[in-house]
């Protein structure tokens, strides 16, 4: 994938997290606008973080040092390209919950976009190591090269599985929610 789909995917994923999480909280604030736009500039920031282990992507060449630095420690669609990341991200968000409620949805937002990243570079031939350090072999879904023409497409259909599964999990928690509700 192009770091403009990543930035792309991750952009739309950030929104679509902020959003689902933000319909708990009092309809339509500017609060609630500007703390969309920020998940949206933050997931888009998530898209374009794991490419942070090559030295010619759009955060790179924006983080040189940071990027000179990681690319010494790691190889491309390695241990940034891995589950070790979101899950500390993970940890840091569920952290934010209990302090303030705004940093957990922006936090998640970052990590909602970062784990788009992996899922999007797992739809090329080159694949990524979902479970390394543990195991190195790389996982691919598709046969066909970063930047394809049909990387629009599979980063089109991500976004729309994504924002399905957040529509159904938003329908089950308000069902969960009348039910416990009524009785």
């Amino acid at each position: 994938m192009t770091g403009k789909l990543h930035r792309f995917g991750g952009a739309c994923s950030g929104i679509i997290t902020t959003a689902a999480l933000c319909s708990q909280l009092p309809q339509t604030t500017n609060g609630n606008m500007l703390l969309v736009m920020s998940g949206a500039l933050l997931g888009g920031i998530g898209g374009l973080l794991p490419d942070i282990d090559t030295p010619h992507s759009i955060i790179s060449l924006k983080h040189p040092i940071i990027s000179w630095v990681v690319c010494k420690f790691t190889e491309h669609r390695m241990a940034i390209h891995t589950l070790i990341i979101p899950m500390f991200l993970a940890v840091l968000t569920s952290v934010l919950y209990s302090i303030q409620f705004d940093a957990f949805v922006l936090s998640a937002s970052l990590l909602s976009g970062f784990v788009f990243h992996l899922v999007q570079d797992t739809c090329t031939r080159g694949g990524i190591a979902w479970g390394y350090p543990f195991v190195k072999e790389k996982y691919s879904m598709r046969n066909t090269y970063s930047g394809a023409p049909g990387d629009i497409l599979v980063t089109i259909v991500l976004v729309m599985l994504q924002y399905a599964f957040f529509v159904q999990l938003f329908m089950f928690c308000l069902l969960y929610t009348s039910d416990a509700a009524d009785d």
